[in-house]
């Protein structure tokens, strides 16, 4: 929740780190769409001056369409254009449970 002219509203946050450095990048948006999952990973490379080489990812379904960790067997249409369009790898890191 946030406060805003002193409205509270309900964000969702979008947070990207940096692999070695740890160096963070956070964008708020109202909802978990797909279309902001894809527009905070833009805001993330511009912030950066770049894109990451290597992704990793903890099993999303914003991302991932049918697998789960490194079984990944398929990703959702427009992740795969972002990772095409961006040239980054993506690595799914397995959960607890699935």
């Amino acid at each position: 929740m946030v406060i805003v002219n002193g409205e509270r509203i309900r964000v969702n946050i979008f947070c990207f780190r940096l692999c070695y450095s740890c160096a963070p990048y956070v964008a708020v948006f109202p909802n978990q769409s797909s279309d902001n999952f894809l527009a905070g990973h833009v805001l993330a490379f511009n912030f950066f001056g770049g894109v990451s080489k290597r992704l990793i990812y903890d099993n999303l379904k914003t991302a991932v369409k049918d697998g789960w960790g490194k079984y990944v067997q398929s990703l959702q249409k427009d992740f795969l254009a972002l990772r095409s369009t961006m040239s980054f790898k993506r690595t799914f890191e397995p959960q607890s449970s699935p």
